[in-house]
């Protein structure tokens, strides 16, 4: 089995990192569900007045903006810590591991 030692700040930024993406998600996840709620209720309304649709448009248009400007700060939340995963992975060194040894040498 292969230890990767964590210290406290990385520990720290990893338990920050889950965090932020997952308030990230859950906010996108919430406004997306308006954005389709408002949708099917216009959809499913009749004889309103058209300055009071408008009203409703423009509300579903800002839940849908924020939603995805949610999940893309998500996505990158969740890159930036694979990111630093992979740097965690890489800077540890493993002195009792045997040797890989390189393609084409014998």
């Amino acid at each position: 089995m292969k230890e990767y030692p964590l210290d406290s700040d990385e520990l720290w930024t990893l338990g920050g990192v889950n965090i932020a993406a997952t308030v990230s998600f859950s906010i996108g996840y919430a406004h997306y569900q308006r954005y389709q709620d408002i949708q099917r209720d216009l959809e499913l309304t009749q004889g309103l007045p058209d300055k009071l649709i408008g009203r409703w448009e423009a509300k579903r248009d800002g839940a849908f903006e924020i939603a995805m400007i949610a999940f893309a700060i998500g996505a990158v939340v969740v890159i930036f810590g694979g990111l630093k995963l992979w740097s965690i992975i890489r800077s540890t060194t493993h002195p009792d591991a045997p040797r890989r040894r390189e393609a084409g040498s014998s």
